[in-house]
Formats: structure tokens, sequence, C-alpha cells
């Protein structure tokens, strides 16, 4: 069920509700904060501890209204040190204020914790981060247990869940693969003190189903109703906001396909004879023109999720790679990564070798099922790397364009693309790596759409020659409209 908006008088009422994000150092806090918040400005992120070394704010709004305050806070480093003062009180129902002052005794080494503390004492709601490629240590079950005397509703965070994230922290004597075992412990943990409500959220890997739980947890802790209302508000503008960018995203899709089902490039007045040469050359044109026309897709895609081109790996998105990079493709070790065994023969090899070099532009993506033995059977006379060449003797004409092995290479490559950067969390501060996606396309029917599109391009184009008045057939927006329909499948999720 929808939920109401506020009334002027509730928007006055409202106060807004502080979410403090808490934890060891070099834990993550920071990334979780920028992919919670979709701001990568928020904040410093190095791979070292002690980063963070004041409060920082994220204000979230809603009907005009700052309804929410997300805080990022120093991390804590003597948290063994404070309970032990507490405990030689023997003050066994110590509060927050209470710990505040402990920290102060400590001095200048405790200003750190000192400020996470006096934070917390204002917040409403905490998210401790862990990260559960590391065991629970001695200091973690300090912190545990100071958190359960804050008077804060505290939400586990298991962050780094992925098993590719912080491939270049090198890993400890007690860290290992199996990361299920530290889950395992650091749950065990938790429940000893009572913390049953745990989530999953990577901060480099962002998933928007795990997200929008840990909202509707944080949801649960709130008792203010109208609070509670602009939480859910946030939920359903995230969700409705994730749809919308995955519908512009096929919607880009959809036209860069039909801008490549009817490009081509003529030349007349061509014998036989010259006509290998001219494809040849037309060829180099139609290959920048595609390039030219895939990147300003792809920095469209970028866009979508607020990201710019030098974000992607290579920074050269599609077909701005050099020469190396092109050569690099043609190469057997590459050709492998793709599922595919150099075949003998020169014309195979330059299919294969021209496909990849559209289809990448020196960006790693996975297409083990669309090249296989597909490509060739696609090798047959009357093509020319790329592309499909046709001569026309009573015109004289060479023609070149797109086949459709390519442009199933093109459309996949960039699902693959759409994906990564769905995926990547504005706290990953890594570049946009484009990963193998798992072998679900099927070409067949966007195939179809195509080339219904491209008969009707020639059919206007062949009678605007003969001055003819063209068959009333679909436009332009709705054949866009149909493809779009078949390609917003591969890129939703269950949002």
């Amino acid at each position: 069920m929808k939920p109401k908006t506020f009334t002027p008088e509730e928007l006055d009422q409202l106060q807004p509700l502080v979410i403090s994000v808490v934890g060891p150092t070099n834990q993550g806090k920071t990334c979780i904060l920028r992919t919670l918040s979709e701001d990568a400005d928020v904040g410093e992120v190095k791979d070292e501890a002690g980063v963070t070394k004041n409060v920082t704010m994220k204000k979230f709004r809603t009907v005009g209204t700052e309804c929410l305050r997300l805080c990022d806070t120093p991390g804590f480093q003597l948290s063994s040190e404070i309970l032990e003062i507490l405990l030689e009180e023997e003050n066994e129902d110590y509060e927050v204020t209470d710990i505040v002052k402990a920290a102060e005794s400590l001095g200048a080494e405790a200003v750190h914790d000192l400020r996470a503390w006096r934070q917390i004492s204002e917040s409403d709601l905490l998210l401790y981060i862990i990260d559960i490629q590391e065991r629970p240590k001695d200091r973690h079950r300090c912190e545990v247990q100071l958190l359960t005397h804050s008077g804060c509703p505290v939400i586990p965070v298991h962050n780094f869940v992925s098993n590719n994230q912080r491939s270049t922290k090198p890993k400890s004597s007690d860290q290992k693969e199996a990361k299920e075992n530290f889950l395992e412990d650091w749950e065990k943990l938790f429940r000893r003190h009572s913390l049953f409500l745990g989530s999953v959220y990577d901060a480099h890997r962002r998933d928007l189903v795990h997200e929008l739980k840990l909202w509707e947890k944080i949801k649960v802790h709130i008792s203010d109703p109208l609070q509670e209302r602009a939480i859910q508000l946030i939920i359903d503008g995230k969700r409705n906001r994730e749809r919308d960018r995955l519908q512009n995203a096929a919607n880009t899709l959809a036209d860069l396909l039909l801008d490549l089902a009817k490009l081509d490039k003529k030349k007349k007045s061509i014998s036989k004879k010259e006509s290998v040469t001219a494809a040849s050359e037309l060829e180099d044109e139609l290959l920048l023109e595609v390039r030219d026309r895939e990147h300003r897709s792809q920095l469209e895609l970028l866009n979508e999720w607020g990201y710019s081109e030098n974000r992607l790996q290579n920074s050269g998105v599609s077909g701005k790679s050099t020469v190396r990079d092109q050569a690099d493709w043609l190469s057997e070790e590459n050709l492998k990564k793709y599922g595919s065994s150099v075949a003998a023969g020169a014309g195979l090899g330059t299919v294969i070798g021209f496909a990849l070099d559209v289809a990448t532009g020196g960006t790693l993506i996975g297409l083990p099922t669309l090249i296989g033995t597909s490509i060739g059977s696609a090798c047959g006379a009357g093509y020319s790397g790329l592309q499909k060449v046709t001569y026309d003797r009573s015109q004289r004409c060479v023609t070149v364009r797109l086949d459709n092995l390519v442009l199933s290479l093109i459309f996949s490559r960039n699902v693959d693309l759409v994906r990564s950067i769905q995926h990547h969390g504005k706290g990953n501060p890594g570049d946009i790596r484009v990963l193998p996606s798992p072998p679900t396309i099927r070409f067949r029917e966007i195939l179809a759409v195509l080339e219904n599109y491209r008969r009707s391009v020639w059919d206007i184009r062949w009678r605007e020659l003969k001055k003819e008045i063209p068959r009333l057939t679909k436009t332009r927006p709705q054949f866009a409209e149909e493809l779009s329909a078949l390609i917003l499948p591969y890129l939703s999720e269950d949002i």
C-alpha cells in the first residue's frame, strides 16, 4: 500500500531521524555511507586506519523537508581501555554519558573514540559496520558490549561480503576465503548481546535488494510514526528510481541497436575488382562510426547512475582504446578468455578478431556463449571482418553493413556494462570493471525486430529513390518501444 504523504502540519512536526554509522577503523564505514546515500563525495576513503577524523553528515529530504541525517563517525580504537575503566568503577548499569566520560579521561589518544561516542549520544539509531573477512577479536567484543549500553537500537551491518572485494589489501592470518565461517562467528557474538536484526550490505558491490532490506530493518526500529513514514518514502523512492533507470537503460540500448542496424556505408562506380579495396576502406569508416555511436550510448548509461566516463576501466569505454589495446584482443590468451579456441584459417581469425575489437574496445566483458561455434558459420563468402559486404553489379555499388553476430556482441557487451554500473557502489573507489555475466541472452527475438526495422528503412529509401509514397509501417518510436520491452528483462532485478 502506498504511504500517504505529509500535511503541512505534519512536516512542521517531523524531526530528522539521526542514524550514525559506527564501528572499528578501516571497516568501510565511509564506503557504506557513500553507497547508501549514492554520494561518492561524502567523507574521505583510503585503505588505511583512522582516515575519518571528524563526524560528517549526509542529509535526506522528503517533500522538501529534512527527514534523515546519516552520520559517518571516526573508528573505534580504544574500546578495550574504555570498557576497562567502566568495569573498574563497578558500574554495571553504565550509560552513554559514562562512556563519554571514560573516553575523556584517556586524553588526546582517545580523541577519535570521544568524537564517535559524542555523536552516538545524539543519535536515534546505530549501524555497526564490520568486515566479515576478519574474525571477531576481543576489541570487537568490547565495542559490542559498549554499544548495547548506548541507549540506541543497533543494527549490525556485514560489509565486504563479495569474494572479490578488497583484493588490494593483503590477507592477514585471520582471513580466509570461506567467509561464511567468520559470518557465523559474528552472528554468535551479536546473538550473545541480543542483536538479532543483522543485515548484509556490501559497500563496494551495490545490491539494491540488500539495501532495501536494510532500510526496512531501520524502519522496524523507529517508534515515531512520522519518521517511519518518511523512511517508507525513501524506500519507495529508491525502488522507483531504480526502475526508471533500468527502463531508461533499456531505451538507450534499443536506440543503439536500431541505429547500428540501419547503418551502412556505400561506394558507387566501383568495379568488381575494385570492390575488395573499397570494402576495406568502408569497413574502417563503419568501424569508427560504430565505436562513436556506442561510446555515446555508454556515456548515457554511466550518467544514468551518476558516473562520469573516467570511472570506466581503461576510461576509453568503446573504441577509444589504442592500437595496442586492439591488437591485444587478437591474442590467443584473450580469445580463450571468451571460451573460444583460436581456429585455423585467416578468414575465421579475422572475423573473431574484428568482432571482439568492436565488442570490447579494451574493456573486459563476458561473452563466451555468443562466440563459440556460431562464428564458424559466419565466415562464408560475403563477409569482410566484422561486416557483411554486398556488391550490386547493375549499380556498380559496394555496400558494407554490420553483421548480426556483431550486433549480438555489442548488445551483450552493453548489457554487461549496465549490470556492472548498477552494482558498482558509490563507496567503491575503483573503476567500473565490466565482468562476465551469466550466458542467458537470447538474441533471436531482438534480432527479428531489428530485421523488420531494416526492411522498413530500406523500403522507405527505395521508394524515395523511385519517388513513390512510402508504405505505412511502424514508426521508429514504435520499433524502439517494442525493442525496449524485450531488452528490459535482461536488465531488471527483483526490486
